[in-house]
């Protein structure tokens, strides 16, 4: 089996190599171009909603720092929930800021999470700029 994969994947490469393109690529290079700058570059994409100041309240919260462009971020996000049904059939985009909420399962024996999801603006002096 591992021999019909490992063939797969070279003919997928000759395939890509003869019409001068790989999936994806075109793609990630756009998004590169216009999404991942920060304030002050050329060519930065100010957000559509409102970004609240991130203030760091809870000890323990998981966030993430990106300077990926808000809008790009949350339509990600939704299309990658697009593959969770339970997470689709409760999704709810606030349409004033960055904020979404949804369910998923983790455990069937648990039942659904409860999941939210806010993007803030930076206001690090140190760091909003990298």
């Amino acid at each position: 089996m591992d021999e019909a994969l490992e063939a797969e994947r070279l003919a997928k490469k000759e395939t890509q190599a003869s019409t001068g393109s790989s999936e994806g690529t075109a793609y990630r290079a756009k998004i590169c171009e216009s999404v991942y700058k920060s304030k002050g570059d050329n060519g930065f994409v100010a957000p559509t909603k409102v970004l609240e100041p991130f203030e760091s309240v809870f000890l323990n919260s998981t966030s993430y720092y990106t300077n990926l462009n808000p809008d790009e971020f949350e339509r990600l996000l939704k299309t990658y929930l697009e593959s969770d049904e339970i997470a689709t059939d409760s999704l709810k985009l606030n349409s004033k800021k960055y904020k979404m909420k949804f369910q998923t399962v983790q455990d069937k024996t648990r039942g659904p999470l409860d999941v939210e999801i806010k993007i803030f603006e930076n206001i690090d002096e140190e760091t909003q700029n990298d």
